[in-house]
């Protein structure tokens, strides 16, 4: 006879925070484990009276996992959320010879559905070059792809980039976010030019190469702001810079915004960051970031505000290349479900080195490129 013996009651037991990848990667390292599975969502848009009742299919922007409710559970008509966090026990089956990971929500309060804004962006960051092979100066580009048809002279946009490092001025917190100008946050202005949706326009330097001094020039693509910035300051802020994306050391940042007027309270569009170090927030200042892959305004497990970058949960970032001045061109891909207003495979570097003779087809790879999805 096997006996059981109570050692403690009334404890809390803290779920641990991971995403769908990883169950999906390693089961048995989770299987009757608590996990809590943030900002999963339907791969539709769910209606008035759906439920969790069934087999469910969630997806978090890593990946998907079944959720499993039996009918007679007193938590079978609970409603199916666009977005929420999932609290469950995860076990494991065996499918055609693979052991799959799937989730048992406990009780009620497991489901905790997230009401934070998650709009269409209509620009979207795909890819950049920081770090040309040769000299920076006016080389330095950022790639971007249209969610809908865009005619920027009648729908203007700006670009704002960020350089953290120590000896950039204004020092310590950034005191008007991306608009603190100086040599810490420069910006171009869209304002003529048209981008169809799903297509790839450009901003950055003067040349137009695609890896600095003496490489193809690529001035046939979609160019809708090619500025001088190494000879004249930004288009209403920052000062004119040879090195517009740092190439190691401290953060740097791209985000693009509607309009043309930037100020401390203005949300982009997209934002993305590489690296953490520098003075980027505190004292209620700091870089403004939007719902992203990466980055939430309202933390999704605390529910609390976290409007910057590196504050609450916004931590996410892409690395550096190494070694610099190889002619690394940084291509991001993932899956944005325009119908449903997210993010469904988050966005991973891909980091080709280019020669001078690569062509514009070698930034524009539809295989490497983030897709959206209608």
């Amino acid at each position: 006879m096997i006996k059981f013996k109570k050692v403690a009651s009334g404890k809390t037991v803290f779920a641990t925070m991971t995403n769908t990848a990883r169950i999906a990667a390693k089961p048995y390292d989770y299987e009757s484990t608590l996990v809590a599975i943030v900002k999963g969502g339907y791969e539709y848009s769910p209606t008035e009276g759906q439920v969790i009742s069934g087999d469910q299919t969630i997806n978090d922007g890593f990946g998907t996992i079944t959720l499993t409710t039996d009918a007679s559970s007193s938590i079978a008509n609970l409603p199916q959320y666009k977005m929420a966090n999932y609290y469950g026990i995860i076990f494991t089956k065996t499918v055609q010879d693979s052991v799959i990971g799937y989730q048992r929500l406990r009780k009620k309060s497991d489901l905790v559905e997230l009401k934070s804004e998650y709009k269409v962006p209509k620009a979207i960051i795909t890819g950049w070059t920081n770090d040309p092979k040769g000299t920076d100066s006016n080389n330095e580009y950022i790639q971007f792809m249209a969610t809908e048809d865009i005619d920027f002279s009648k729908t203007p946009f700006s670009v704002v980039t960020t350089n953290n490092a120590n000896a950039s001025t204004p020092t310590g917190f950034p005191r008007k976010g991306w608009a603190t100008g100086g040599m810490r946050t420069y910006k171009f202005n869209l304002t003529s030019g048209f981008a169809k949706k799903g297509t790839l326009f450009y901003v950055g330097g003067s040349k137009k190469l695609i890896m600095s001094t003496g490489s193809t020039s690529i001035a046939d693509a979609n160019w809708i702001t090619s500025y001088d910035y190494a000879g004249n300051d930004g288009q209403g802020f920052g000062n004119k810079t040879s090195n517009l994306l740092a190439n190691s050391g401290n953060a740097y940042g791209i985000a693009i915004f509607q309009g043309t007027e930037v100020t401390e309270q203005s949300i982009p569009e997209d934002v993305i960051f590489v690296a953490t170090g520098g003075s980027l927030v505190g004292n209620g200042l700091g870089y403004r970031i939007a719902n992203t892959d990466f980055y939430d305004i309202i933390n999704p497990v605390s529910l609390k505000e976290q409007p910057f970058y590196r504050s609450g949960s916004n931590n996410n970032n892409i690395p550096y290349n190494t070694p610099s001045d190889a002619g690394y061109f940084n291509m991001m891909g993932g899956e944005y479900n325009i119908k449903l207003s997210r993010w469904t495979k988050a966005r991973v570097k891909y980091a080709p080195i280019l020669e001078k003779t690569s062509t514009l087809a070698d930034i524009e790879n539809p295989e490497f490129l983030t897709k959206l999805i209608d």
